[in-house]
């Protein structure tokens, strides 16, 4: 598993499906070597929808921070377009952050699933974890749970996840778990 390059994403949204609306977009992209990320993408985006108390205080995005976002279609082009062409990409339960993307720009989901596989599959089968939430990773791989529910340090995190499971030799035993989902 040497010479791939990844991309960790992650949305942050004003709840679950089907009303969540997108609030913010961050992705970090990175070699299995290991080294320092190549380059990070984060944007908040203003929704259609007033940000629900409980959700600022748990992600920290408040109202005011998104007034002057740019619109979830605009966001989710602009990630998009900073995607590089040969890159695996990764979010920690794939479905739910492509469902997002896809219900901000219709068709969006086609392109990304093709290249894309879940860090959630991943966590389970490392076995490592007492549960597989994104914070009980953070901490235990990272020493903290850091700004959990942000997207760009939940990304952070997911890259933690792959380069972790790289080092335990998972893509060997588990060599499907690392293929993008085919369409």
């Amino acid at each position: 598993m040497n010479n791939h390059t990844w991309i960790a994403f992650d949305c942050e949204t004003t709840g679950f499906l089907p009303r969540g609306r997108l609030i913010e977009l961050a992705g970090v992209c990175f070699d299995d070597d290991g080294s320092e990320p190549r380059s990070t993408f984060q944007m908040l985006v203003r929704p259609p929808v007033p940000i629900p108390q409980e959700i600022s205080d748990l992600t920290g995005i408040t109202q005011q921070m998104v007034v002057g976002a740019t619109d979830a279609a605009s966001a989710v082009r602009a990630f998009s377009e900073w995607l590089t062409h040969d890159s695996i990409l990764v979010a920690h339960n794939l479905p739910f952050d492509l469902a997002i993307l896809e219900l901000e720009l219709p068709g969006i989901e086609v392109v990304l699933r093709r290249r894309a596989i879940d860090s959630l599959s991943i966590a389970r089968a490392l076995g490592e974890f007492p549960d597989n939430r994104l914070s009980t990773i953070a901490r235990q791989l990272q020493g903290s749970s850091q700004a959990c529910h942000r997207a760009l340090s939940d990304a952070m995190t997911v890259r933690a996840l792959i380069l972790h499971s790289i080092t335990r030799g998972l893509p060997d035993w588990c060599p499907e778990l690392f293929e993008p989902e085919s369409m």
